[in-house]
C-alpha cells in the first residue's frame, strides 16, 4: 500500500510539472508573438523556467548565423541578477550542446567536467561553482537558433525526466522563436517596399508636373527657372543651377540659393559633375 501510494504521488507530481510546463509555453508563446525584442524573449524563457525547476543560475543565448564564435545576445541569470550579454562568447559547455545538437545533463558539473574538456572549475555569474548541470539546443530542424542551460549548486538535483522535459520546451521555443524573427523580418520588409513605393510615387510625381511645364511652350529661361524651384522644393535643398551647355544654340545658366560670383561662367563638359552626368546620362 506504501508503494502504490508513493507512485500516485510521484504521478502527481510529474503531472503538474508538465501542467506547469505546458502553462509556461503557453505564455512563452504569447510574449515572443509581434515582439522582436531579444530582452524579452531571454527574460520571459529564464522567468517561466523558474515556474518549473527550481534553478540558482539559468543561461540563455541566441546565435548569430554570421559568428560562430559568439552569440547574438545572452542573459545570465544568478539568483536574482540578470545581466544581459551582447557578442557572449560561446562557452565549452554550450558549444558541445551545438556541436552535437543534443540535450545534456550532468549531476555534478564539478566531478563530470573532464569529459567536456572543462577547466578546473566552472562558474555563472557568482564565484560559487555549479553543480547539477542541464542544457539543451534550440533546434529548428537541424538549425540552431539559441542555446538554454539551467545549473544548480546542489548535485544531483536534475535527472533524465528533466533534461527530456526541457528539450521538448526547447523545441516548442525554438518555434516561437523562429516566428517571432520571421515576423519582425516580415514586417521589415513591408515597411522596406512602402518606403520604395512611396519613393517612386514621388519620382513619378516629379516627372509628370516637369513634363506639364515643358510643354506649357514659356521661354526657356522661365522653364528652367520653374523646373529649378519644383525640383529644389521636391529634393528639400537650398541651392542649384539648370543650364544648357556651351555649344547649345542657346546658352543659359539658371541658379538658385547661390551668388554670382559663385557661379560658372558656362556649363562645360570638363567640370567633374557635370561632364560625369553628361557623359553616363545620369
Amino acid at each position: 500500500k506504501a508503494d502504490v501510494l508513493r507512485q500516485v504521488q510521484e504521478l502527481e507530481m510529474v503531472r503538474q510539472q508538465t501542467q506547469r510546463a505546458l502553462d509556461a509555453l503557453y505564455r512563452i508563446g504569447i510574449a515572443c508573438r509581434g515582439v522582436d525584442d531579444p530582452h524579452t524573449f531571454l527574460t520571459t524563457i529564464c522567468e517561466e523556467l523558474r515556474t518549473i525547476w527550481a534553478f540558482d543560475a539559468c543561461y540563455v543565448a541566441l546565435c548569430d548565423s554570421t559568428d560562430t564564435d559568439h552569440y547574438r545576445m545572452a542573459l545570465l541569470v544568478d539568483g536574482d541578477d540578470y545581466e544581459f550579454i551582447e557578442r557572449a562568447e560561446i562557452g565549452t559547455l554550450t558549444r558541445h550542446l551545438l556541436d552535437h545538437r543534443r540535450p545534456l545533463v550532468m549531476q555534478d558539473l564539478v566531478a563530470e567536467r573532464t569529459q567536456y574538456g572543462l577547466p578546473p572549475a566552472t562558474f555563472f555569474g557568482s564565484a560559487k561553482p555549479s553543480r547539477a548541470w542541464m542544457g539543451v539546443p534550440l533546434l529548428i530542424g537541424q538549425d540552431a537558433l539559441g542555446v538554454v542551460s539551467l545549473q544548480s549548486y546542489t548535485v544531483g538535483v536534475y535527472s533524465q525526466a528533466d533534461v527530456e522535459l526541457l528539450a521538448r520546451l526547447g523545441s516548442s521555443m525554438a518555434v516561437a522563436l523562429e516566428n517571432a524573427t520571421l515576423s519582425h523580418r516580415q514586417g521589415q520588409l513591408s515597411r522596406n517596399l512602402a518606403d520604395q513605393v512611396a519613393l517612386r510615387n514621388a519620382d513619378l510625381f516629379v516627372i509628370s508636373d516637369i513634363a506639364a511645364m515643358l510643354t506649357q511652350q514659356l521661354p526657356l529661361a522661365s522653364t528652367f527657372g520653374s523646373v529649378l524651384d519644383f525640383l529644389l522644393d521636391a529634393l528639400h535643398v537650398e541651392c542649384g543651377l539648370i543650364g544648357t551647355l556651351p555649344n547649345a544654340t542657346q546658352p543659359l545658366l539658371i541658379a538658385r540659393g547661390t551668388t554670382a560670383s559663385a557661379m560658372p561662367l558656362a556649363l562645360g563638359r570638363a567640370e567633374t559633375a557635370f561632364g560625369d552626368a553628361v557623359r553616363h546620362g545620369e
